[in-house]
């Protein structure tokens, strides 16, 4: 049986809460989902253009992510494609906390006869079954054709959900 809150006018229901209180519902049953697991995830440009790769999590800690990037934002005056290259990342990601992602982790790459890549990979993990933040990305080191890889990409959009969440 529900009783009025005289102050909010909203009903107050035998387990404590007010009508429409799911703040205080959330935080009372927070999901139980571990969040260890492989995490699939899509990273955004500044045109919604996607590319993808996934991140795994065990015991807490970020032991791999397999990315792919493919530039279409970091342009010239003209509009076209400063960096015509396709970046396969995380290979340089030492194993890493995931509470520490949440101010930003720095892992470099390196493309053999081509240059590096620093990127900066930043999220939050939501309900411990998806997440949400960006990924920074500074080319140096770039000569030739792909010296427009060189200095810093547009921030990236990155986002993911567990794969199959209840069986991991």
């Amino acid at each position: 049986m529900a009783v009025p809150n005289k102050t909010s006018g909203q009903e107050i229901f035998s387990d404590g809460f007010e009508s429409g209180d799911t703040t205080r519902w959330s935080n009372q049953f927070p999901s139980a989902e571990p969040v260890d697991g492989t995490y699939q995830l899509a990273v955004y440009d500044s045109l919604a253009f996607a590319s993808g790769g996934n991140l795994v999590i065990a015991d807490g800690t970020v032991v791999a992510v397999n990315g792919t990037y493919f530039n279409y934002d970091k342009v010239d005056g003209g509009g076209a494609s400063q960096c015509t290259l396709t970046f396969l990342w995380g290979s340089g990601l030492n194993p890493t906390d995931v509470e520490d992602f949440e101010s930003g982790v720095e892992f470099s790459d390196t493309y053999p006869n081509s240059g590096e890549m620093t990127w900066t990979l930043t999220f939050s993990i939501n309900d411990n079954i998806g997440f949400s933040g960006t990924l920074a990305a500074v080319g140096a080191s770039f000569t030739g054709v792909d010296s427009g890889c060189n200095g810093t990409f547009p921030t990236l959009t990155i986002e993911g959900g567990k794969r199959s969440p209840s069986t991991q």
